[in-house]
């Protein structure tokens, strides 16, 4: 016969709390945003199956999928558990956005793909510019040269 479970593992019961604590908590910044569980598993890079395990808390979460989630609600970690013990409700804004994570929704190839671009076509016009600048001035010039002067010669 085996050892009862409180003597194997005596921490199982306030764990479990903590854990569903941090699953109501997903589930409360998840749903400020109005963002469906699948859409916040997308966003957080989590299966979908594992988001709603999360917010039941009846998963484990490692540090690498914290990041994560902490990353696509735009907050830190300690803004993710603030309170968290205490049963308190996240002492975030809603619509609370950070630089960092507006800058990583970037898709950096397709931005490094557009400057590119855009550098080229700066390139040409600048060419067509100076081109069509020496053109200019070369046309004013032979045209200058060819037009009679208008002033009376003075011969004496």
């Amino acid at each position: 016969m085996g050892k009862p479970q409180r003597e194997v593992d005596p921490f199982r019961n306030e764990l479990q709390r903590f854990r569903k604590a941090l699953g109501a908590r997903i589930r409360e910044l998840r749903q400020l945003r109005g963002w469906s569980q699948e859409e916040f598993a997308a966003r957080a890079h989590v299966h979908r199956t594992f988001a709603g395990s999360l917010e039941r808390g009846e998963k484990n979460c490692s540090f690498h999928s914290l990041v994560l989630i902490g990353r696509c609600f735009g907050i830190t970690l300690s803004e993710m558990f603030a309170g968290l013990e205490a049963g308190e409700s996240p002492a975030v804004k809603p619509q609370r956005r950070s630089a960092r994570r507006d800058q990583s929704d970037i898709d950096r190839s397709l931005l490094l793909t557009e400057v590119a671009t855009l550098e080229q076509s700066a390139r040409v016009l600048r060419e067509i510019a100076l081109t069509q600048k020496d053109h200019v001035a070369s046309s004013a010039y032979e045209r200058k040269q060819r037009r009679p002067s208008l002033r009376p010669s003075s011969s004496k």
